[in-house]
């Protein structure tokens, strides 16, 4: 799980989601719960992945929120090292 500079993160939506109508957004959050980004989401079907690059953060864990027509999807956490 530990990156540096940058990362991918991919998913897969169920087909009842329907993805081609619905808005999909994946944010990053800090520890404190502070938003940090938002992430525009490439889809390909069902499946999706986006690139975050952190090089202009610091060190430390932060979450990630799939979150599909205003729903949370996933929460996943992750650990930038420099």
């Amino acid at each position: 799980n530990p990156f540096n500079p940058s990362t991918t993160i991919s998913f897969s939506l169920s087909n009842e989601q329907n993805p081609q109508n619905e808005q999909i957004l994946l944010d990053i959050y800090n520890v404190k719960g502070q938003k940090v980004d938002t992430l525009p989401v490439i889809l390909n079907g069902i499946e999706g992945a986006v690139t975050w690059n952190a090089e202009h953060y610091s060190s430390g864990i932060y979450f990630y929120k799939l979150v599909v027509d205003n729903e949370v999807i996933a929460t996943k956490k992750m650990m930038l090292i420099k």
